[in-house]
């Protein structure tokens, strides 16, 4: 194994180093004291560096010994300091050191070298590397072997617990463990318990031929039961149609809600969360909103009617809706004549506006005709309308239930 060149290169820079020391202090003989001259062969002392300086074109000192196996330069230190001090990381040729990180060069091996002990040499063969997990060949069965003794040879029958190559096993024609007779046939007719195919069954079936004896019955029904084709329904009815013709209904009833003066103008309906009529509607007779919740679905009883805006006049071009409580939001116009009207709000504070209520001018006396309201999934009104004078078309998106702002 050889030495780093970068180390080898430091090494010889040393040495480098530690020749020039030796070659100032052999220009410069002190004997005993610092500045004096230096005798060789001679013990000389100095307490002080020694420099010699110079340009000389290959070195500037050159120290050559002629006694063979002996060095040109000893350097002595206290244990433990380094014997050369050097200022570059050149490389220094011809250097050599039998030392690295402290360890001689027979601590290692020599590159391309064998381990002929513990392990195998790089042209050697383990002692084991014709076995197979430990086992000689001998152990295995070579290609296309047969089984003389224990075994059977290749394509050998298995003529007690094995079915034969050729062989065909005792319950091959059975399916599930059953044999073909426990079968049908294709194509086969049920001559005992079963009819044949194409049976009839005249008893409890229709037979394939037959008729049912309803099949000329609706839910039930004989045509008898529904109107024919000319007929048509006595007035008042609802009309709807069978198999045959119109199908005529009860007569539709009708309510007088309210009849006390001039009422019922700009109606505006809808039904609440059991299905009873809410109506608002205008009071031309007084000039107010009035508002009428019924008290069941035909508004036959139980019917309560306020008036929702008492300002006169008031309650034209009304619309409805119920917000998720079920209390009435209406939009409406107040009619000056002459073309002048306000757009309006009420918002109530029950089912049937009869406390609590909340109303709001939304426009000048320019606007606000043929509303029509809608309540966002917040319950804000959103109100389309009419400007008289401009004959436009408006909308308006309420910040709040009561369009306050």
């Amino acid at each position: 194994m050889g030495i780093p060149h970068s180390r080898r290169r430091a090494r010889r820079a040393a040495l480098v180093g530690a020749v020039v020391g030796a070659v100032v202090m052999l220009a410069f003989p002190v004997i005993a004291a610092v500045g004096g001259n230096m005798i060789l062969g001679k013990l000389n002392t100095a307490d002080a560096t020694t420099f010699l300086s110079g340009s000389a074109p290959n070195s500037n000192l050159r120290i050559i010994n002629q006694q063979a196996g002996a060095p040109a330069l000893d350097l002595r230190v206290v244990a433990g300091s380094p014997p050369l001090q050097v200022n570059s990381g050149a490389w220094v040729r011809w250097l050599n050191a039998d030392r690295l990180d402290g360890k001689h060069a027979g601590a290692f091996a020599l590159a391309g070298h064998n381990h002929d002990a513990a392990y195998l040499a790089i042209d050697g063969r383990a002692d084991d590397s014709d076995l197979l997990d430990g086992l000689d060949s001998a152990a295995f069965a070579g290609a296309g072997h047969g089984h003389d003794g224990t075994y059977s040879p290749l394509g050998h029958n298995h003529d007690a617990a094995y079915l034969a190559i050729d062989g065909r096993a005792d319950d091959s024609d059975l399916l599930d463990g059953l044999d073909s007779a426990a079968f049908a046939g294709a194509g086969h007719n049920h001559d005992g318990t079963y009819s044949p195919l194409g049976h009839n069954h005249d008893a409890a079936y229709l037979a394939i031929d037959g008729k049912a004896d309803d099949s000329d019955l609706l839910d039930g029904h004989d045509s008898s039961s529904f109107a024919g084709a000319a007929m048509a329904c006595p007035p008042g009815t609802l009309v709807g149609y069978g198999r045959t013709g119109p199908v005529c209904s009860g007569t539709v009833g009708s309510v007088i809600l309210d009849e006390i003066g001039d009422v019922g103008y700009f109606s505006s309906l809808v039904l609440d969360a059991s299905g009873f009529p809410v109506i608002a509607y205008y009071d031309d007779t007084n000039g107010h909103l009035r508002l009428v919740h019924c008290g069941d679905a035909t508004c036959s009883r139980g019917n309560t009617i306020t008036t929702a805006d008492g300002n006169v006049p008031t309650g034209r071009d009304a619309s409805l809706m119920l917000d998720a409580s079920g209390y009435p939001v209406i939009s409406y116009s107040v009619w000056h004549g002459g073309g002048f009207g306000e757009l309006k709000l009420v918002h109530c504070g029950d089912a049937t506006c009869s406390s609590g209520s909340t109303s709001t001018t939304l426009s000048d006396i320019t606007v606000g005709r043929w509303t029509s309201l809608a309540l966002d999934s917040s319950g804000r009104p959103v109100i389309s309308y009419e400007s008289y004078f401009d004959d436009d078309l408006i909308v308006v998106r309420c910040g709040d239930a009561n369009c306050s702002s």
